[in-house]
């Protein structure tokens, strides 16, 4: 297949401080998840958040993948929002923003019209990286910094090629262990001729990892998608040449309590206050079990069967059921929510 970049580059592109990582964003409309607030609206205040930053500091905007939450993502007024936020990016004519091809951007193995990251390429919002290799250089106060990119579903490469006097950069959209934080996670090697790499995919920030002279950077999604991220503190990160081998975290603006906690807090009380409250005749475990089920309906009412998911993933751990077991069920699942999604639009 051709790459579906809307831009490419001949010369190193000029006139910027440096380079800002904006990791996954996840848009999307409707109930997202274990989310109670305005999801879309949340998200794109981050982005512009994003943009701001970089128009202060004059940055070249990189986004680490995962653009849409769901590849045919087909809400209009969503990606009319989308478009007019990527546009807040004021760079020089001719200059798009880069956003790296996610597990999520696509359904197919490659991009289609029906994927929405692929209309927002064609509507000249953005840079779409569909394809592995060196992507563009950027002259950077004479240096020269070559931007090279993996995209989700691509072999990570043993070696890139190092020019003298030049910096490489890699980024990425996998699983790594980062020093045993995913355990299932491909383990993180050296890419010869690299000297930093930036990955995506992965949610929670992690500590930077020395894999010879590369150093491994994972940042952190810009949204929080999961409850297990309620804690997360969403950040975009700056790299300019002063920054050397490390990434400078900028912290967004976000809402502290935008998950719906049903089932997943308990909240300690003395029995004997317990079973006090109780109606005459109703046992602790007969209400403790109805309340449940009634909780389950509720929480699991989602656009994206997310909070099944999350479930299975809770019983998969607990059980360490093996990996093929787990892909296909979890497999199974989007397909019936893919298929309930066709037949709400």
């Amino acid at each position: 297949m051709n790459s579906i970049r809307t831009k490419v580059y001949s010369e190193p592109i000029k006139g910027f401080d440096g380079i800002l990582f904006i990791g996954d964003l996840h848009l999307a409309s409707g109930k997202v998840g274990r989310r109670i607030d305005d999801y879309a609206a949340a998200v794109l205040r981050k982005l512009s958040q994003a943009a701001r930053i970089c128009n202060e500091r004059n940055l070249f905007p990189v986004g680490l993948g995962d653009l849409f939450h769901r590849a045919r993502e087909n809400n209009l007024e969503l990606l009319a929002q989308v478009m007019a936020a990527f546009r807040e990016f004021k760079l020089p004519p001719g200059v798009l923003p880069e956003m790296l091809g996610g597990s999520h951007d696509r359904t197919e193995s490659w991009f289609t019209h029906k994927d929405a990251a692929y209309l927002m390429a064609n509507a000249g919002v953005l840079n779409l990286i569909d394809q592995p290799g060196k992507v563009l250089s950027l002259d950077i106060k004479g240096t020269i910094v070559n931007l090279w990119a993996t995209p989700a579903g691509f072999r990570i490469p043993a070696s890139i090629a190092a020019e003298p006097g030049t910096r490489n950069i890699m980024v990425t959209h996998e699983d790594f262990d980062f020093n045993g934080l995913y355990p299932d996670g491909q383990e993180l090697k050296e890419i010869e001729g690299c000297d930093m790499l930036v990955n995506g995919h992965m949610h929670t920030p992690c500590p930077m990892v020395l894999k010879g002279r590369m150093a491994c950077h994972n940042p952190g999604s810009v949204s929080r998608v999961s409850v297990d991220l309620k804690k997360h503190k969403p950040v975009v990160s700056v790299w300019t040449p002063a920054h050397g081998i490390s990434l400078e975290s900028v912290p967004l603006e976000f809402a502290e309590d935008v998950f719906d906690l049903t089932g997943k807090e308990v909240y300690a009380a003395a029995p004997g206050e317990l079973k006090a409250a109780l109606p005459k005749g109703l046992r602790l475990s007969s209400f403790a079990s109805k309340l449940r089920e009634t909780d389950t309906l509720e929480a699991g009412r989602t656009d994206d069967g997310s909070v099944m998911v999350e479930e299975l993933e809770e019983y998969f751990s607990m059980f360490e059921k093996p990996g093929v077991l787990k892909t296909f069920i979890t497999s199974l699942l989007e397909e019936v929510v893919e298929e309930r999604q066709k037949k709400a639009a």
